[in-house]
């Protein structure tokens, strides 16, 4: 604090702030409720009763030093009223911390909060006190909050203590008041002591009376130590170092049952501990002496006690050594915890009963916002409902309600929502399985202090039994309502890490998950910002953005690291939502932390693997794109920009399109989009922009969905080759293998030119013998005109015939385009059987066809086809022909495998098919014959093959070969 000669404002008081605003009246007790640390308070109340009967300290600087470390604040001091003006002014002898260096200094007594709180005789909390006390505006760093308490000697008060925070770290509260107010006791006694002992200075003249005095005011002194201890709350006890009792209170006699007189003097051991301890305390205490380490010293434990009737009972205690020149003494607080052990094991046993309920009634609970906005389901409702939290929450929940139901339930809950009233109503809702049941539904609002609704709480119970057995069911309700009440407290069975905050984002409540999670106490998490359960690089972060979201009352949406209760942090994403009041001010905070360690690998590894992907693109031989699942092009190689002289920004979106044919870009968008939509594989043909040349080229382009665990497309990943040369070629293939086809028929037609002559001249002979035939009936006299007219439609029949055989055999030898038609294979089977009757007659071979009625067409080159089947019988006719057995038989067969694909098989009883040379029947210009130059069955492979079928050999039984071929159907029309 300031010196008074301090230059200040004059007056001290800016009265146009009001003490009302620097005032924070009710505010300690609205805080949120420390345990007592009955620890440090006996620590300093020992402390300072030495201090009172060591005369070279002084004892209100030890009071003040005391107090900065009790309630952890940045300043302390201790304020005295001037005696010789009357009470006008007031100093400060003694202060802590900060502001240690204005101790001594002094200023009027209304100038400050000190003269208020002795005006009013309470304890007050100040917030920012001098922009009403100008006098402490020059004074750094300034005053955040004071705490101020008022202590009296015979009634009069005298001074005050105070404590000061320069920062929001943190808050006094109620505890801090308690402390305080417990050594304003001390502080009322250290007075008192205080100015003994300046009185004492002054009258040294007379040294036998100052020594008197001087006894007299240890004697003093140490009365006012004894009542300080008599009054303390706990028991008392100390020992010296040979185990004697020599400190012994009323509490101890309370707890003990041994009267002062008869304990002191007596050994500790044989008094408090018992028998079964006693050795270890021995051995404990020799220890001490030996080593200069107790395991019980200087810190708060739990153990057993006897009382002098012999009764066992927990207590809990503190042991502080105290060395006066070369002798040790020993000082213990100790208290009886039996009540509150027996409290715990009753909250225990009462916890583990709620947790029974909540996880074994059958009913569906739920949670909403004010709003009405359903922001909970319980499991037990998903499971039921079928749907899952994401489809439910908000209102979507009505979609599980019966449509006749739905109406009306949704008009009650607004109207309740309006009236802030509970209420219940009776619904159909909808089960996983789709069978309606009725529920009685029933809500109720939670209130804050201020009687503002912050949260619905709700129940869903089955009533479908009641429905039909309304009788049978109403015994039950009562019951089933009690249930319901007991399932409104349902926060620690939330499936989360979850938590509630006050105004100023200090923890006031959290569920079991987020407690089993850090493994700390819920007091200790109230300070989780200095206990290390966030991560030292994030911290700075989620303070700076807790504290902008209670300035700026905005949601809060943060990731960071919290530490597990193993040590081990693990990413979580935290949000919170304010919760306010009728007038719109935030009156709590709810958080809720969820764990995203798994996400933050799996997009570490995505990241990973994308720039991997990223640099293979850029050395892969190839044109490479990707794009977003909804077919928005977003990434193109640089091989791709270099082949189409493009930029990244003209090629991404749809500016892909500029990058092909137009006649193409109108053809293959309508696909690309098709594929996107059923996310299946997209595969085209092209011509792409050539930048070098200014030609389009014809390109294959690729492209395959990657999708996540659901099935949802995420990204497209497709290629672009460059298949000009490769089209050019396969042009030419095309070519040589339509002429070397042709001159494999030519080959065929030539073996079989004495079947072919057969079949011409057998309808002209038939033409001849009936032209003679009409001639000689005209020659007739009278003509017969009847029968020359037959003779002659003979003719014409048998020339027709003959030229319909000359057509086949037209087609069959010229060098014609491939035409694909829709065909019939059995009417192919009959035209090429009947090129070759006359040379399967020749050579005795029985030729027999079994063909499959009401076959599906296929789409094929007529001459191509037959030209197969005239190929594979000539080689079995040729295979037969070696055979000296009169038993030689061809049979052409066909059949319907499927609705998909017809089969057409041509087997013979040869030689059969050498195992050997199997693998290369149908390999280029390999030939089993001498004559033969090996293309005959390699081009009928291709043309099967062409037309989307197979062709594949097979042995005969007996013996013989049987060639097979399939060809694919086409659907009927």
């Amino acid at each position: 604090m300031s010196d008074p000669a301090t230059p200040h404002l004059d007056p001290c008081v800016d009265f146009s702030v009001p003490l009302e605003a620097v005032l924070c009246e009710g505010e300690l007790h609205r805080r949120p409720v420390r345990p007592p640390d009955y620890e440090n308070e006996n620590r300093a109340l020992v402390a300072l009763a030495k201090a009172l009967v060591d005369s070279t300290q002084d004892v209100l600087q030890v009071l003040t030093e005391n107090i900065l470390h009790i309630t952890q604040s940045d300043s302390s001091g201790i304020s005295l009223v001037t005696r010789d003006d009357g009470g006008r002014r007031i100093y400060w002898p003694a202060i802590a911390g900060a502001w240690n260096p204005h101790t001594g200094s002094g200023s009027p007594r209304e100038c400050g909060p000190c003269g208020v709180a002795l005006e009013q005789n309470r304890v007050l909390l100040f917030h920012r006190f001098e922009r009403r006390y100008t006098l402490f505006r020059a004074v750094m760093p300034a005053a955040e909050e004071c705490l101020v308490v008022p202590f009296y000697v015979d009634g009069r008060a005298v001074g005050t203590m105070w404590a000061i925070t320069h920062s929001d770290r943190r808050k006094f509260d109620s505890e801090d008041e308690r402390v305080m107010q417990a050594l304003g006791q001390f502080a009322a006694v250290a007075y008192q002591t205080r100015n003994l002992i300046n009185g004492l200075s002054v009258q040294i003249a007379a040294r036998e009376e100052a020594e008197s005095a001087l006894r007299r005011s240890a004697s003093g002194v140490e009365q006012r130590a004894r009542s300080i201890i008599e009054s303390a709350l706990d028991a008392a006890v100390a020992m010296n170092s040979e185990g004697a009792i020599t400190e012994w209170n009323r509490q101890a006699e309370q707890i003990f049952g041994w009267p002062r007189e008869e304990a002191l003097g007596k050994s500790l051991a044989q008094t408090i501990i018992p028998v079964q301890f006693r050795a270890a305390h021995e051995q404990g205490r020799r220890r001490f002496f030996e080593t200069g380490v107790g395991q019980v010293l200087n810190r708060r434990i739990e153990m057993t006690a006897m009382h002098r009737s012999g009764r066992e009972f927990p207590v809990e205690l503190s042991v502080t050594p105290v060395k006066v020149g070369e002798s040790w003494s020993f000082h213990a607080f100790v208290r009886d915890i039996s009540e509150r052990k027996h409290a715990e094991g009753a909250l225990r046993a009462s916890e583990q009963n709620l947790a029974l309920i909540i996880n074994t009634i059958p009913i569906l609970v739920w949670s909403a916002s004010p709003d009405g906005f359903a922001d909970y389901l319980s499991q037990h409702y998903l499971d039921y409902s079928g749907l899952s939290a994401d489809q439910a929450l908000g209102w979507a929940w009505t979609i599980a309600v019966h449509p006749d139901d739905r109406g009306g339930l949704t008009a009650y809950w607004r109207s309740i929502l309006s009236a802030g009233t509970g209420g219940e109503y009776e619904a159909r809702l909808r089960r996983f399985d789709g069978v309606y049941r009725w529920f009685l539904i029933r809500a109720r609002p939670l209130r804050d202090e201020q009687g503002s609704i912050v949260k619905w709480y709700g129940t869903n119970t089955d009533i479908e039994d009641r429905k039909v057995a309304e009788e049978a069911l109403r015994g039950s309700e009562g019951s089933l309502r009690e249930s319901e009440e007991s399932l409104l407290v349902m926060f620690n069975a939330i499936p989360a890490l979850v938590c509630t905050l006050n105004a100023a984002w200090e923890v006031q409540q959290v569920n079991q998950q987020l407690l089993d999670y850090f493994g700390i106490p819920l007091e200790s998490l109230k300070n989780w910002a200095f206990i290390g359960v966030v991560h030292p690089d994030d911290l700075e972060d989620v303070v700076a953005r807790c504290r902008h979201s209670v300035e700026a009352g905005t949601s809060y949406d943060i990731e960071h690291r919290c530490r597990r209760n193993d040590g081990v942090f693990r990413w979580f994403h935290v949000r919170g939502r304010p919760l306010r009041n009728a007038e719109g001010r935030i009156i709590r905070w709810y958080v809720v932390l969820i764990d995203v360690e798994d996400r933050k690998r799996a997009e570490e590894t995505l990241r990973k693997s994308e720039h991997d992907l990223r640099r293979l693109t850029e050395t892969i031989p190839a044109m490479v794109w990707s794009a977003r699942p909804d077919g928005e092009i977003d990434y193109c190689n640089n091989r791709f920009l270099h082949y189409t002289g493009f930029s990244p920004e003209e090629v991404t979106g749809e500016g892909w399109r500029k990058t092909i044919h137009p006649e193409d870009a109108a053809r293959v968008y309508p696909i690309w989009m098709s594929s996107v939509r059923a996310g299946t594989p997209y595969r085209v043909e092209v011509r792409t922009l050539h930048a070098a040349d200014g030609t389009y080229r014809w390109c294959m382009v690729t492209a395959l969905p990657l999708m996540d665990q659901q099935g949802q497309v995420v990204k497209w990943y497709g290629t672009i080759v460059d298949m000009q040369d490769w089209k050019r070629d396969q042009e030419e293939l095309r070519t040589m293998q339509a002429e070397l086809a042709h001159v494999t028929r030519l080959m065929t037609m030539g073996e079989i030119t004495a079947s072919i002559a057969h079949e011409v001249n057998q309808p002209l002979a038939a033409a001849v013998a009936s032209g003679d035939s009409c001639v000689a009936w005209l020659a007739n006299t009278p003509p017969n005109v009847d029968k020359a007219r037959a003779a002659a439609d003979r003719v014409v029949q048998a020339v027709t015939q003959a030229s319909s055989v000359v057509q086949r055999i037209r087609t069959m030898v010229k060098k014609a385009p491939v035409v694909r038609s829709r065909l019939e294979i059995n009417e192919v089977i009959v035209e090429a059987v009947s090129l070759i009757q006359s040379e399967v007659a020749s050579k005795r071979i029985a030729l027999q066809t079994d063909l499959a009625e009401n076959m599906r067409m296929v789409d094929g080159d007529r001459v191509q086809i037959t030209q197969v089947i005239l190929n594979l019988a000539m080689n079995g006719i040729e295979a037969m022909s070696q055979l000296d057995s009169p038993a030689r038989r061809l049979m052409i067969r066909s059949t319907a495998a499927d609705h998909k694909e017809l089969r057409v098989a041509i087997a013979d009883n040869g030689p059969g098919l050498d195992p050997d040379i199997t693998g290369h029947l149908f390999n280029p210009f390999f030939t089993t014959k001498r004559e033969g130059i090996g293309m005959g069955l390699s081009i009928s492979k291709s043309i099967i093959e062409a037309h989307g079928g197979r062709l594949w050999a097979t042995p005969n039984e007996p013996r013989g070969a049987v060639f097979h071929f399939a060809l694919p159907t086409t659907p009927d029309k």
